[in-house]
């Protein structure tokens, strides 16, 4: 009996022991962990909070305990940390971020996430964590503002450009005028051959800056889009008189088809899908040394309304474009990577400038393209009000 009786009380101190070890480790965990745990009870009175509190706040555990927690949240954000009290109490348990205030007055980030106590059926309290996020708060804000900044640099760089193209186009037209009006004048062949060469000169330069006009307005937000009555019949039939005669030049066949459903007028920027197609359709005879470009439009009525769905397809049997381009074709400056250097002229902007215009009218421009096969852009325009049908043909 005597040893039995021994060999209890041996088991309940070697058990004393673990628990007080227990204990001691799981105390040394909460003092060295980075988050602080702490309990309120519905009234957000603080019933516990562990030692850690001190590193991260500066208060002692006694300071805290017993107090209501909003007391330690900075003024301006109290009526919302208690709101989010509320949700917590009610079983929402989200994370959330508020400012709280330390023990010598410094104002420090922090996050936190809380879920109820529940005892015998019913929410008691809350038991929550409390993480100091103060750095990270600094650098997300050091991120806007540099993100900010360089915004604005970019705007700045947008409208210099923008600026310096207008001022550089307005002498260069004077410059193209005399030209031709010399060149009309003179007459030794010479001459007039080596103003000819000066004039064609002068037309690529306004072209190019006429590029980086146009890209640097859309990039600096000061293109609007302008939609107003337009036929689409003369538009199409535009594009086919140019370059007809432009493919008709390099020996290469243009076809041209409008489907029937096409209707006699709609409602868009006619003057900006203009542009576009004179990009694509220029694109697509520079690129092509034999075979074919077509040009082909369609247009799909939505039921029940007014609007549909443009579409323009730019196809040529050119040299393609390689897949591992295709991603990059429509980002500014940005020229195939088996095409040297000014090849074929062009800055590099014209795909990027038409696809921020089809953007900017709703709608969207695609790719298709095999090296050596040729190419294929689709330009989608949805939405597109319709002012007056096609006339049914017999």
């Amino acid at each position: 009996m005597g040893k039995a009786y021994q060999d209890k009380i041996n088991e309940l101190e070697t058990r004393i022991r673990e628990v007080s070890q227990d204990r001691d480790r799981y105390k040394m965990l909460l003092e060295n962990l980075n988050e602080v745990i702490y309990t309120i009870d519905q009234q957000a009175n603080v019933t516990y909070i562990s030692p850690n509190i001190e590193w991260i706040s500066g208060y002692t555990t006694d300071e805290v305990l017993g107090k209501n927690f909003v007391e330690f949240v900075h003024p301006e954000d109290r009526k919302e940390r208690m709101a989010q009290f509320r949700k917590v109490f009610s079983g929402t348990m989200e994370p959330s971020e508020y400012r709280f205030m330390k023990e010598n007055g410094e104002v420090i980030w922090v996050r936190t996430k809380a879920r109820p106590l529940i005892r015998d059926g019913r929410v008691t309290g809350l038991q929550g964590t409390l993480t100091d996020i103060t750095d990270l708060k600094e650098y997300e804000q050091e991120l806007i503002l540099a993100k900010e900044r360089a915004q604005e640099a970019e705007k700045a760089k947008s409208s210099f450009l923008a600026n310096i193209s207008h001022e550089i186009r307005t002498p260069m037209n004077s410059i193209l005028g005399f030209s031709e009006v010399l060149y009309e004048r003179l007459e030794e062949t010479d001459n007039k051959r080596m103003l000819k060469l000066v004039n064609n000169s002068g037309k690529h330069l306004l072209e190019l800056l006429n590029e980086v006009l146009d890209f640097s307005k859309i990039d600096a937000g000061r293109v609007e889009i302008s939609p107003m009555e337009a036929d689409m019949a003369s538009l199409f039939n535009e594009m086919e008189m140019i370059f007809a005669e432009k493919a008709g030049r390099k020996g290469l066949d243009f076809v041209y088809k409008v489907d029937d459903s096409l209707p006699l007028l709609v409602r868009l920027d006619s003057f900006r899908l203009r542009q576009v197609l004179y990009n694509l359709l220029d694109n697509a005879v520079k690129f092509t040394h034999a075979g074919t470009v077509r040009l082909l439009a369609g247009f799909e009525t939505e039921s029940g309304s007014s609007a549909g769905k443009l579409f323009v397809r730019v196809e040529d049997t050119g040299k393609g474009v390689k897949q591992k381009d295709i991603d990059n074709i429509f980002k500014p400056f940005f020229q195939q990577s088996d095409q040297a250097p000014g090849e074929y002229g062009g800055t590099g902007l014209g795909l990027s400038i038409s696809k921020k215009l089809i953007n900017l009218m709703g709608g969207d421009i695609h790719l298709k393209s095999r090296p050596g096969e040729g190419s294929t852009f689709s330009v989608i325009i949805p939405d597109v009000p319709v002012v007056e049908e096609a006339v049914p043909k017999n």
